[in-house]
């Protein structure tokens, strides 16, 4: 099975349209190639030939400030150890390239961190500069971000290659509207009240940010393992706790999957997808940016979106302060329209503007390096539920 074939990229796209995380069965429901629907044999054949050695994530996205955190992003330049990439918690991504300002090695750092300690988190950052570890860095906050994928399977060739024709008009009407409605939140970080009632809602989101096809009597083994007799802390439920059955707790674990999937848009901001060939033959940029107002991010991300293959959109905290990020997955020809063509048209001329040429194939070394989750265990509080704000 190629894995670039036309069927099985129109399933990966039709995935991103749901709002909603599905196993093999529910996908065979609601997921249909062309007018046909698949059977949940083929799909379960698919996802087995895609987990294997491909790289393929299908989770769904958190809305951070839900959790009572917030999105950071720190560009850092001239590197002296790349084993900095590992040093503070709470990071959920690094992409790794070179800043075509100065042409200086680049590693850009995403983290999650709770609100009351960013002035912590940017000290460690300045020590780290007065140290001599780094060159300079930049720290950017961020609310959580929205992706805008084209249809896999009409811009992606049998080769891998991206192929956007000019003057064809790519629908992305439902990642726009998510942008929209992410833009014109009220932002409140602060940890949702169904967390407070259910704090067995962190362990499991922080699990599945990686490896999203975890069973619920895999995911139970793996978060009782870790947290041994911390567990029960996390754990509301009298019967649970009472009985600490295996097969009441692989229960409880359907009982919360299945409340946070019928409460999507509570807790998430979209099904996301990553798939390490799309990275193979293409090019990958991360551009900051400075806009006049609201609506030019809308329009500059409608744009993109249509001469690429994903658009990761990190859209300002708060309106007072324009600063976007993208990360943004395309051919080279679209790539020179993006830059050339497209940002002049919105973008706001201003210092802080910001191009980093992304090496993937490094980016997902570091990522696989370096843990992407967070470390629950040791620094969220079930008891008085809570992050741990130190970066001592």
């Amino acid at each position: 099975m190629d894995c670039f074939n036309k069927k099985i990229l129109e399933f990966m796209y039709n995935l991103t349209l749901n709002e909603r995380y599905m196993n093999s069965l529910e996908m065979s429901r609601n997921i249909s190639i062309g007018s046909k629907k698949i059977t949940d044999r083929t799909i379960r054949r698919w996802l087995h030939f895609l987990k294997q050695n491909k790289y393929f994530n299908y989770y769904s996205n958190i809305i951070d400030e839900e959790f009572g955190l917030t999105n950071v992003m720190v560009s850092v330049n001239d590197v002296k150890n790349e084993k900095i990439a590992n040093q503070l918690p709470y990071k959920t991504s690094i992409l790794a390239g070179k800043d075509m300002r100065g042409f200086e090695n680049s590693l850009l750092l995403f983290y999650s961190i709770p609100e009351a300690s960013f002035n912590a988190f940017q000290d460690s950052w300045k020590n780290a500069l007065n140290s001599g570890q780094i060159g300079n860095f930049q720290i950017n906050r961020y609310r959580t971000e929205t992706a805008f994928y084209s249809p896999f399977h009409e811009v992606v060739g049998d080769d891998g290659f991206i192929r956007i024709s000019n003057g064809r008009e790519i629908d992305n009407s439902y990642f726009k509207e998510l942008l929209y409605n992410n833009m014109r939140r009220k932002i409140s970080v602060k940890i949702n009240k169904e967390i407070e009632r259910n704090p067995f809602i962190i362990p499991l989101v922080c699990e599945l940010h990686e490896d999203s096809h975890l069973s619920s009597t895999l995911l139970w083994s793996i978060v009782k393992d870790k947290m041994k007799s911390g567990l029960w802390s996390f754990i509301r439920d009298s019967r649970v706790r009472r009985k600490k059955k295996d097969g009441l707790g692989v229960k409880f674990v359907q009982r919360t999957m299945r409340h946070l999937n019928d409460n999507f848009n509570d807790f998430f901001q979209q099904i996301r997808l990553g798939y390490k060939p799309f990275y193979r033959n293409n090019i990958s940029l991360y551009l900051t940016l400075k806009f006049k107002n609201r609506n030019n991010i809308i329009d500059f991300s409608d744009s993109v979106s249509k001469n690429s293959l994903s658009t990761i959109v990190y859209p300002p905290l708060k309106n007072k302060n324009l600063l976007t990020g993208f990360h943004i997955t395309t051919n080279s020809k679209n790539a020179l329209k993006i830059i050339h063509d497209i940002c002049p048209r919105y973008v706001n001329s201003c210092s802080n503007n910001k191009a980093v040429w992304i090496d993937s194939d490094k980016s997902f070394e570091l990522q696989k390096n370096n843990n992407m989750k967070i470390d629950y265990k040791n620094l969220f509080n079930p008891k008085s539920v809570s992050w741990n704000c130190s970066f001592n």
